[in-house]
């Protein structure tokens, strides 16, 4: 985050873990957090085109996301606290 956005002082929480099988047949194996930065201030690193908040429910459309949209449904699963609970127990 520091690099990409210069936010170096926030909390993070393991929101979910993902794991699915690819359209390809690979594995993929995704961790969600969730950030909460002590500042709304930002500097956007040499790699980010672009750098801005959005209120959860004035998102740009799915279409404007990389992925298919895919980066817009986690953030709005995780921001209206609908993600899987993480659980520690083996599956049988």
């Amino acid at each position: 985050m520091k690099e990409q956005a210069g936010i170096d002082d926030a909390t993070l929480r393991l929101a979910e873990i993902e794991s699915f099988m690819g359209n390809n047949q690979t594995w993929h194996l995704i961790f969600d957090y969730l950030a909460f930065t002590r500042s709304m201030s930002t500097t956007r690193g040499k790699a980010v085109a672009e750098l801005r908040w959005f209120e959860i429910d004035k998102l740009p459309p799915a279409e404007d996301f990389a992925h298919h949209g895919w980066g817009r449904a986690v953030l709005v699963k995780h921001a209206l606290g609908r993600a899987q609970p993480l659980t520690t127990s083996s599956p049988r």
